[in-house]
């Protein structure tokens, strides 16, 4: 074997060795990754899952009010914080007196709202 064969073999093999380090600490950080969103989906879930044990009672149930916009783990977890403010807003707003059914409604909504995005963000990640 020549002596450029060679070391074009060496160079070769070499790159193929880091693509299969990267490749390896790429999947161990998606593991990561997962882990660490799916902590913080369990942890909006629980949360929310004790809010509705208290006010089941008094809210009406709705569906979500439209399929959870975004594959990607990143758009469902942007979108989560918007959730959460609805549902707070519908709740502690006192601002403005309204009608209390109508903010019933909206807090049934956005905790409907609010699990969906949870359930999705609880699947397998999309980058």
């Amino acid at each position: 074997m020549s002596r450029i064969l060679r070391r074009f073999t060496l160079k070769r093999g070499r790159w193929f060795f880091l693509g299969a380090v990267v490749g390896a600490a790429l999947a161990g950080g998606a593991v990561t990754l997962a882990a660490i969103v799916h902590d913080h989906a369990d942890a909006a879930a629980a949360s929310a899952s004790a809010i509705r044990r208290l006010l089941a009672p008094i809210l009406p149930r709705v569906a979500p009010s439209a399929p959870v916009a975004g594959q990607a783990w990143r758009d469902l977890a942007q979108g989560m914080p918007s959730d959460i403010q609805r549902l707070d807003q519908a709740l502690n707003e006192t601002a403005v007196p309204d009608d209390a059914s109508a903010r019933k409604t909206r807090a049934a909504q956005a905790l409907a709202d609010l699990d969906a995005r949870v359930e999705r963000l609880r699947a397998p990640l999309q980058p």
